[in-house]
């Protein structure tokens, strides 16, 4: 079996590659996403290019009063200027990205492990999963998330095998940009201390960081500078109280037992109740091995 991945495998991924760029190119013109928010971007971006212009934030969050940074907006604008003939220029750009993210998955699959068969694995379940393939034709800044957590989590994996200082900037500007583009990325934070925790860094691997990190928010500055600091007030502010003001459910087991099967269903693929099985053999594994 080794030996036929050995003289396969770039076959294979080629293969997946092209499954992945099928499932989500499929029937395009009919599954392309177009409501408030999709319009709303594609028509900023449209403007920046023709106008030559360069926003100073993004669009508004829905938790709070709280405007992202420009950096979604920048990168429509980018993917219009790419060929600005043809309204759905950034659609195709953004799915491209998706098709990306596979290979990224692919990649991190073989820093896990060094056989060919897990990245294999989980090149297949990135290329079918039902998340990815939806998302991949939505234009809104959550799917610009997907290829900078993914390039994120594959620099740290470098970072932890190599140490090198190369790949601490990279993961943690790529976390800031995800968390630029979209604020539920903040997710990712824990994988900003993770690595830095388990490589112990040197004072110049700390400092990089911090750079790499800090970088993206620089776009802010200009506007957080002209309106008294907007942003940083309204963040106190929603922790402090807006938060309070509409009630989410926090039950733990809530949390384990409904949340995070029903999630593993709907971005792996399958049905609920083998979800609750495949997570609760991955507890048992993980304790075991």
């Amino acid at each position: 079996m080794e030996q036929f991945l050995q003289k396969r495998y770039q076959y294979i991924i080629l293969g997946i590659l092209l499954l992945a760029f099928a499932l989500r190119f499929v029937n395009y013109g009919n599954r392309w996403g177009l409501a408030h928010d999709q319009a709303r971007d594609a028509i900023m971006g449209r403007l920046l290019v023709s106008e030559h212009l360069i926003p100073e934030v993004g669009p508004f969050t829905q938790a709070g009063s709280v405007v992202m940074g420009p950096l979604w907006y920048w990168l429509v604008a980018f993917a219009t200027a790419v060929f600005p003939w043809h309204i759905m220029t950034p659609w195709i750009i953004l799915t491209f990205t998706f098709v990306l993210v596979v290979m990224v998955m692919i990649a991190i699959g073989r820093e896990i492990e060094t056989d060919m068969v897990f990245p294999i694995i989980v090149g297949i379940l990135t290329a079918f999963s039902p998340t990815q393939v939806l998302q991949s034709t939505n234009l809104t800044n959550p799917s610009g998330v997907a290829i900078f957590s993914a390039l994120s989590v594959y620099f740290a994996l470098r970072y932890l095998r190599t140490g090198r200082h190369i790949f601490i900037f990279l993961y943690l500007i790529f976390i800031s940009l995800a968390i630029n583009t979209h604020l539920q990325a903040v997710g990712l934070i824990w994988l900003f201390f993770v690595p830095l925790f388990l490589r112990h860094p040197t004072l110049r691997q700390c400092f990089l960081a911090f750079l790499g990190f800090g970088i993206p928010f620089l776009s802010l500055v200009p506007f957080e500078l002209k309106s008294g600091f907007y942003d940083v007030r309204n963040m106190i502010r929603y922790i402090q109280y807006d938060q309070y003001t509409i009630y989410m459910p926090n039950r733990w087991l809530t949390y384990l037992g409904v949340f995070w099967p029903d999630a593993w269903t709907r971005i792996a693929g399958g049905f609920l109740p083998v979800s609750y099985i495949t997570l609760a053999l991955l507890g048992v594994f993980s304790l075991v091995f």
